[in-house]
């Protein structure tokens, strides 16, 4: 006689939310590439089709960072926009791909253009997978302090550990703790870290530190062992603050350059289109 019976998992509406949204894009795409076909067989204009539905693409990936920012106005969730952002975007590549014929662009502007939206796309990308990494990395150490905050949240930890170095000065048993702060902490606490921390952020210099500390603490007595654990705290916790600044700075790196691609994009285009139809009209 079974006692427990565990709930049934189906996989059925889970899989018909994720996979519904992507089978409308499919279908949009493919009538998009069945328009653009017809018009390149009937020798019609279908690069100001593609171009436009490209340009109409960038310009609603760019109202992203707007909509971010009117958080007042109902223009709905945050959620919905970033789904809605990163089918656009996929989109995007495609209608670029028509645009420029599958074919490689020609001259300085129409390359350099073309470059441009690589590199705003695969800033997009980056982004992506940034904002899918970075917060989960972050929320594992506990506390999320705001970056503006962060050099002077350092700066406490930094003031307490001199602090406790100034009581150990007035005991003279505890002068291998103010030998290992002076050799060792004090650079630690007062100086930033390197260009390759923020780079690529490690806890090796953690780790090491920790671990001198804590073999210190086998020779001291009972007051110095409490001293040393709590140099060992406020090491784990500039450490910590280390690590937030370093990965909460990538994502805003990222988002002023992503960004800023964006608006570059934009005027680019712009100028791209008005090129275009000014030399298509001369054209007739």
């Amino acid at each position: 006689m079974t006692l427990f019976r565990l709930p049934r998992i189906t996989r059925g509406p889970v899989l018909h939310r994720v996979l519904r949204p992507w089978l409308l894009f499919a279908l949009i795409m493919v009538a998009i590439t069945a328009w653009w076909r017809y018009e390149w067989l009937t020798l019609r204009p279908h690069a100001f089709t593609s171009g436009g539905l490209l340009g109409s693409a960038v310009v609603f990936l760019a109202a992203y960072n707007l909509r971010k920012r009117l958080t007042f106005l109902p223009l709905g969730s945050s959620a919905t926009w970033l789904k809605v952002h990163l089918y656009v975007g996929v989109g995007a590549v495609w209608l670029f791909l028509l645009h420029t014929s599958f074919r490689i662009p020609n001259g300085i502007f129409e390359s350099s253009l073309a470059a441009l939206y690589l590199l705003v796309t695969a800033s997009g990308l980056h982004g992506l997978y940034l904002t899918r990494t970075i917060p989960g990395r972050l929320a594992a150490l506990g506390e999320e302090p705001i970056w503006e905050r962060i050099p002077g949240l350092r700066r406490k930890v930094a003031e307490r550990a001199q602090e406790l170095v100034l009581i150990a000065r007035d005991d003279s048993s505890a002068g291998v703790v103010t030998d290992i702060y002076s050799r060792r902490l004090f650079r630690f606490f007062e100086g930033p870290r390197g260009w390759r921390y923020y780079l690529r952020p490690t806890s090796t210099l953690r780790r090491q530190l920790l671990a001198e500390l804590g073999e210190l603490k086998r020779y001291l007595g009972e007051p110095q062992q409490q001293l040393v654990e709590e140099l060992a705290a406020l090491t784990a916790r500039k450490d910590d603050l280390d690590y937030h600044h370093a990965l909460q700075g990538w994502l805003k790196c990222w988002l002023f350059g992503h960004i800023g691609g964006t608006y570059a994009l934009l005027l680019f285009a712009g100028f791209h289109a008005v090129q275009a139809h000014a030399f298509h009209g001369g054209m007739r």
